[in-house]
């Protein structure tokens, strides 16, 4: 989608090189993580792929390393934690048309863009608390994001996340 001149949000197929490195990563036997969308359906599974290193950062500036990731329709949620509700995640909405996938796309978001790009949803669990407070970030943030090839039910990719400052949200790795 286009404004005034300037690219707002761009979906780009991978380089071939971009294929490569994830078929390579996705061949060498790497343990991915296994889910369920919460009624006992498959969603699609996320693990480290691409370089190897799973997602890490920090959420509300907080430490994060990925315990789970998944994608149900067209929200890719990275959290940590193993209760139902997560000790911290990051939501993005792809905002997908009707059937497409986003198998094989690149996701570019610069802070300047506002129109027609992802949503995400940021939340952590406070020290003692039972439910995660949650904040809605749609525009001013940064993300790059590049899913690979599926192969047996799981998608890889990699995420380089940066919400503005008063956020302290910083996130990039692998996931599958």
């Amino acid at each position: 989608t286009t404004m005034e001149g300037k690219v707002t949000f761009e979906i780009s197929e991978p380089t071939s090189e971009e294929i490569a490195a994830i078929e390579k990563a996705n061949n060498a036997g790497q343990p991915g993580i296994s889910a369920t969308d919460g009624k006992g359906e498959p969603a699609v599974a996320v693990a480290m792929t691409m370089t190897g290193k799973p997602v890490a950062g920090t959420i509300k500036a907080q430490p994060f390393q990925l315990d789970q990731a998944t994608l149900k329709n067209d929200i890719l949620e990275i959290r940590q934690g193993k209760d139902f509700f997560p000790d911290a995640s990051v939501k993005v909405f792809l905002f997908l048309k009707q059937g497409e996938l986003p198998d094989g796309k690149s996701f570019t978001v610069d802070s300047t863009s506002h129109f027609g790009v992802p949503h995400i949803h940021v939340g952590v669990k406070p020290p003692g608390a039972t439910l995660p407070k949650n904040d809605i970030i749609m525009s001013g943030y940064e993300m790059t994001l590049v899913f690979g090839k599926r192969s047996n039910n799981k998608l890889p990719g990699s995420i380089m996340l940066t919400l503005p400052d008063k956020y302290q949200t910083m996130l990039t790795g692998d996931f599958e």
